[in-house]
């Protein structure tokens, strides 16, 4: 049963990223200059433009500030049972989380990555820890794209609207949303919410005995540095497609941009696939978004790869080395 289950989530996910493929190649195939073939390969994928290219630099280097903040988050809260925890070891454990979480579904590995860099004792709680973590920075990524879309039905009314189809559909979208932020703020900002809903529930079990554990040491200060450090965070990924989108020949005004950018986020943050699935469905929907603006494909195609080889493909390409090397401390440290 369950190896039936595996292949049928497996056929779904290669269904749509094959189908999400064929998007992209339909979408770049009916683009001026590429069927009539006065545009190479080199150009549509390769070339980039003289006046805008340098943009690209900044993008790549804000990596470093983009992975350090993400770091400190996480130190922050592996603070309440590692209260010795150095940023340098975060830095290595959200490294090689990235390497771990590369080809799981909705990156979950990244978890065990994680804790492979903390002591036996508070394992499991670092991973309840973990998972507020993403779940704080899911709940900015949901404010900016529900804030973004309204912004947009104001600015831009016709086009949203034709790309939900109506008004209404739009607002309904935005109704849900909401009501799913709803229920994240009242965990976020009050994770005793859940421990009630385990209580109301009578559930007696280990593994809520645990999760009740955890949740009474989050301070609500913490829990305000954790948000103020996501939302830092979320700037800073958000420029970094901004500016790939203007090194790649972007023209339009930067609110228009960053509109965009948190729309593309909004709707990948609510389809969770396998890392490398990824490739193609983002990309699907950052072409579906910016073509509403008459954006060139290619430059949607382009500049959304390379912020996921910017930010994916290259920390975890670095995080196997400090997984290899966290490995070989252990067999040494082993006990004969």
């Amino acid at each position: 049963m369950k190896a039936s289950r595996k292949w049928i989530s497996f056929s779904l996910k290669v269904a749509v990223s094959l189908a999400a493929f064929a998007y992209v190649g339909y979408k770049l195939t009916q683009s001026h200059g590429v069927l009539d073939g006065s545009i190479t390969p080199y150009e549509l994928f390769l070339n980039i433009p003289a006046d805008t290219g340098l943009l690209l630099i900044p993008a790549a280097l804000l990596l470093a500030l983009n992975l350090g903040v993400e770091a400190r988050k996480w130190q922050l809260l592996m603070r309440e049972f590692y209260p010795e925890i150095a940023l340098s070891t975060a830095i290595k454990a959200v490294l090689s989380g990235m390497t771990t979480g590369i080809f799981t579904p909705n990156r979950l590995g990244e978890y065990a990555g994680r804790v492979l860099y903390l002591e036996e004792g508070h394992r499991l709680e670092a991973t309840l820890l973990t998972f507020l973590d993403r779940i704080s920075q899911m709940f900015i990524t949901l404010v900016s794209g529900i804030v973004a879309l309204l912004i947009m039905l104001g600015e831009y009314g016709e086009v949203i609207e034709d790309f939900f189809g109506s008004k209404a559909s739009a607002q309904l979208i935005s109704l849900v949303l909401g009501g799913m932020l709803f229920f994240i703020v009242g965990f976020v900002f009050n994770p005793r919410f859940l421990l009630l809903i385990l209580r109301r529930l009578e559930i007696r079990k280990p593994w809520a005995e645990k999760v009740a554990a955890t949740l009474e040491h989050v301070k609500t200060g913490l829990l305000r540095k954790i948000l103020l450090l996501s939302m830092f965070r979320y700037l800073v990924f958000s420029t970094q497609y901004v500016l790939l989108l203007y090194g790649f020949g972007f023209g339009g005004n930067v609110l228009l941009a960053y509109g965009m950018v948190a729309m593309i986020f909004l709707l990948k943050s609510l389809v969770p696939f396998v890392g490398l699935s990824e490739l193609g469905v983002r990309e699907s929907a950052a072409i579906s978004i910016m073509g509403l603006f008459s954006i060139a494909p290619w430059i949607a195609l382009k500049s959304t790869l390379a912020l996921y080889v910017i930010n994916i493909i290259a920390p975890s390409l670095v995080g196997v080395v400090f997984l290899y090397g966290w490995k070989l401390g252990f067999r040494k440290n082993k006990p004969t």
